[in-house]
């Protein structure tokens, strides 16, 4: 494979040079183990006219019944069964030509990604992209695509500009039972994820690259999760974020989050060596802002009414603490902190606790 050595075959072929039209049966590029590009359909309608003025321009590209490897090592990614000089690559010079697409279709499409030490698949059941063209980069395609991940699925529809200058994305995405750990790992193998945990979600959601390489998420809806670990030792039990509105920018001027709704928890535990916590029926509706400049320090605030059920706190010397409810009907926490690290701290609105109880080696209440 690495000698370009490859093997290509086509089980039938049709071809009118007149309108365009291009389909193949049975397609395959395989390389000697085996991996490489299999298409059980693939057509194309080429715009003949268009190749005068130096464009390709396709109405229509569907791909059916297909499955891809791609390689990825510390070099990038590259597909099984095609042979790539990246030296070569990098000398030649921007071409003239330019493409687009009127419709693209795939249909039941499996790629797996080959890391060194495990692959992974990922089912295209759906995508469709309309109207994408390099001579009109501005141009606002819809796209709508249905996925399945090694664990969840993935559902996504709405109006995207990919080659735009600042692109962009409006739309809806929808997550069913979806895997963080596994969805990381895809888009970056060998990072550690901070949270484990199954994901269910249904979005309205806005995403933003400025020409500045700043980048804004905005995100409504509801998410849920049935067991949740955060690294650390941290177990979060059905966590659920009902209308959720969620802003995130990150930039080179620093980083913005902005999210209001309503949280609940059934149960956390922590444990971090000898100290542990737990809390049960933990309830939040409010908003939370936190402002990071690039220069240091962060900026915090926090307004909203908080329910607690019975939580504990143990240090592992003998102390403990415990209460039955805690509620804070109305509270305001505001502070900052500055490059050096000081913080300052501002509590304003009232907590209700009920039956508390406090043990140290020494004294009991």
């Amino acid at each position: 494979e690495e000698d370009g050595q490859r093997t290509v075959a086509i089980d039938s072929l049709h071809l009118n040079p007149f309108t365009g039209l291009v389909i193949v049966e049975g397609l395959s590029v395989t390389a000697p183990d085996g991996r490489g590009l299999r298409v059980g359909r693939l057509l194309l309608d080429l715009n003949m006219r268009a190749l005068v003025d130096r464009r390709v321009h396709l109405r229509r590209l569907r791909v059916e019944r297909a499955s891809l490897d791609l390689i990825r090592n510390g070099n990038g990614v590259r597909p099984a069964g095609f042979a790539m000089d990246t030296d070569k690559a990098k000398e030649q010079e921007p071409t003239v030509w330019q493409a687009g697409v009127d419709r693209l279709a795939l249909r039941d499409v499996n790629v797996t990604l080959h890391d060194p030490d495990r692959s992974d698949a990922v089912k295209i059941g759906r995508l469709d992209i309309a109207d994408i063209a390099m001579w009109d980069i501005d141009r606002t395609s819809e796209i709508l695509l249905s996925a399945a991940l090694p664990k969840g699925d993935v559902d996504l529809s709405g109006q995207v500009r990919p080659l735009a200058k600042a692109p962009d994305f409006n739309g809806k995405l929808t997550l069913k039972n979806v895997d963080l750990a596994g969805a990381l790992r895809l888009a970056a193998p060998g990072a550690a994820s901070p949270v484990r945990g199954e994901i269910t979600a249904a979005l309205d959601l806005k995403l933003a690259l400025a020409a500045d390489s700043a980048v804004s998420v905005a995100a409504k809806g509801n998410l849920s999760a049935k067991e949740l670990e955060i690294t650390g030792g941290t177990q979060i039990s059905s966590p659920v974020l009902n209308h959720l509105d969620a802003r995130f920018t990150l930039g080179a001027s620093g980083t913005s989050a902005r999210l209001t709704g309503s949280v609940s928890v059934a149960r956390i535990v922590s444990r971090t060596g000898n100290v542990s916590f737990a809390t049960e029926d933990v309830r939040w509706e409010g908003r939370i802002e936190q402002t990071a400049p690039a220069a240091g320090g962060m900026v915090f605030g926090l307004v909203g009414a908080l329910a607690q059920g019975r939580t504990s706190l143990d240090l592992g010397d003998g102390t403990r603490t415990s209460y039955r409810r805690l509620e804070a009907a109305r509270i305001d926490l505001s502070g900052n902190t500055d490059a050096t690290g000081a913080a300052t701290v501002r509590i304003d609105g009232g907590i209700t606790l009920d039956q508390i109880d406090v043990a140290t080696p020494d004294l009991k209440m």
